[in-house]
């Protein structure tokens, strides 16, 4: 797994017997584009800088480490691409997406990416909001709540995507168009943005209601 360096707390390092001299003398330094191991000056590794698996090798500064059977340099600072927490000197690799995940420094405030609890000073991480394209934060409330295969953060404020009353804050519901709104007592829910009666209700005068101005079978862009 680590050519012709030890393994170390899931890193490839050069023995600590071994010194530049005990390598490639005449081999290129760090930061300089290389083959493989034996291209290096000394004892230093040769792996890709950042984590993308089409990234050209270098020499890299403190030894590599192993991903999909391929090698990266280690410690790689904050901001560089990375695809695992292990190629980060912060050991924190997150992002909105699977495609722009880079090196964070450690650790995060609340309401900053994540990926694991661990990545957080509060160590509860979650989607902000249910969605594909939600991101993943400390939640501010220090709290989650599992639904289907997801992890979502508690205290979602007004107009969140939910799917259950306990994702919203204190003194919000999870209405039936899956948004956190006040739950504003009875009369508020009849007649409220979502209610029965309300701009978005079934008989509603607003927009998608039955009576509605926008799209209601009655209103101005009816059916």
């Amino acid at each position: 797994m680590c050519a012709s360096f030890d393994c170390s707390d899931e890193r490839c390092v050069g023995s600590s017997t071994n010194t530049p001299e005990d390598g490639n003398d005449s081999g290129v330094g760090v930061g300089e584009e290389c083959d493989d191991d034996s291209d290096c000056m000394g004892n230093l590794a040769c792996a890709k800088p950042v984590g993308k698996f089409l990234a050209p090798n270098i020499c890299c500064w403190n030894g590599s480490v192993q991903y999909r059977s391929s090698l990266f340099c280690a410690d790689m600072p904050t901001e560089s691409a990375c695809m695992d927490d292990i190629m980060c000197a912060s050991r924190i690799c997150a992002g909105t997406s699977m495609l722009d995940r880079k090196c964070l420094g450690a650790p995060q405030s609340e309401g900053e990416l994540c990926e694991e609890d661990d990545h957080c000073v509060n160590g509860v991480c979650g989607q902000a909001e249910v969605g594909l394209t939600a991101p993943r934060i400390c939640c501010p409330s220090g709290l989650s709540i599992e639904w289907g295969t997801g992890v979502y953060c508690t205290g979602m404020v007004e107009g969140s995507n939910c799917r259950l009353d306990d994702m919203c804050a204190d003194g919000l519901s999870c209405s039936r168009l899956n948004r956190c709104k006040s739950t504003g007592g009875i009369i508020s829910g009849i007649l409220g943005g979502d209610g029965i009666l309300g701009g978005d209700g079934i008989l509603g005068g607003g927009g998608d209601g039955i009576l509605g101005g926008g799209v209601g079978i009655l209103g101005g862009g009816g059916r």
